[in-house]
Formats: C-alpha cells, sequence, structure tokens
C-alpha cells in the first residue's frame, strides 16, 4: 500500500513540474517574439534625415548595402536562426507539456544553445555593426550609419539569457526527477 502512494506521489510531482515547465516555456516565447519584432538596429544613412529604426528582419531589407562591413550579414542571419529555432523550441515545450506527455529531451537543450547563440552574436554585432558603412548611399554619411539600439541590444540579450536559464532549469529538473 505504501508503495502506491509513493507512485502516486511521485506522479503528482511529476505532473506539477510539467505543469511549471509549460510555464517557464512561456518566458523564452515572448522574449523571442519580443526581440525579432521589436526595433533593434538604428540606421543613421544621412546627416539630413531622421535616423531609422530597424526590426532584424528590416536589417534583412538592408544587405545589399552592408557590403563594406565584413560579418554584418551572417551575424544577423545567425541570431534570426537562432530566435526563430528559440520560437520552435519554446512552443514545442509549451505543447508537450500542456498535452500530458513528457518535453523531448532535446528540447531544453535547443533552448540552451540557440539562447546562448543569441547572446553571444548580440555581443559581436556591437562593434561589427559600429564599423558597418553603407556602400549605396548617395548622400553625405555620417560617421556611424548603423548601431544597435539601446532596448534593441537589450531585448536580444534578455532573450538570450531567458532561454538558456529557462533551458537548463527545465533539463536539470527533468534529470532531479528521473
Amino acid at each position: 500500500m505504501a508503495d502506491g502512494q509513493a507512485g502516486r506521489s511521485t506522479d503528482a510531482v511529476a505532473a506539477g513540474v510539467g505543469l511549471v515547465a509549460g510555464g517557464l516555456a512561456l518566458a523564452p516565447l515572448i522574449t523571442s517574439v519580443l526581440a525579432l519584432t521589436a526595433p533593434a538596429v538604428r540606421q543613421d544613412l544621412s546627416s539630413f534625415d531622421a535616423a531609422r529604426q530597424l526590426t532584424l528582419f528590416g536589417t534583412v531589407g538592408q544587405f545589399d548595402g552592408l557590403d563594406s562591413a565584413t560579418g554584418v550579414v551572417a551575424l544577423v542571419v545567425i541570431v534570426v536562426i537562432a530566435l526563430v529555432g528559440q520560437l520552435i523550441a519554446a512552443s514545442a515545450l509549451l505543447a508537450t507539456t500542456r498535452s500530458g506527455s513528457g518535453p523531448l529531451p532535446w528540447l531544453p537543450v535547443m533552448l540552451i544553445v540557440t539562447g546562448a547563440a543569441v547572446a553571444l552574436t548580440t555581443m559581436l554585432l556591437i562593434p561589427v555593426l559600429g564599423g558597418a558603412d553603407d556602400v549605396g548611399n548617395p548622400q553625405p554619411a555620417v560617421d556611424h550609419p548603423y548601431g544597435l539600439t539601446g532596448p534593441g541590444w537589450a531585448q536580444l540579450m534578455l532573450a538570450g539569457v531567458v532561454a538558456t536559464a529557462t533551458g537548463a532549469l527545465i533539463r536539470s529538473t527533468r534529470q532531479w526527477l528521473e
């Protein structure tokens, strides 16, 4: 009889942890969406016009003018792919914990890897964007036409750190239960 109660107690704890993991999966989901949709890059091509703020997808549309900045295209593509990977992993974690089955073991690892990729690439993007010059700009250029905005940098770093921490927390909790 005591073994039956211990089994039910362990199942209840596992179910509770599954619900918490599902709730935790919301954090990287929200921060990834914010990082993808918020203005992250400042574009100031002319001393006559006001600076524009671009989302990461808007920056992808400016790649033709960023030929002079070695590495900008690759870094922006890595950040976008990592953020989309975070969205997929967080959505899959949320779906698998809500359906009653346990999350797939590789989903928390995917969150950790994509979160680290976003945070590290964001740090690399700062000096690379700072050294970029727009080759297609016919108007008088400004000294530093591109750069990360303060809120954009904060949202990208937050998306990376939250995904890494959430993935590590879910993974360690699952290992503890096993």
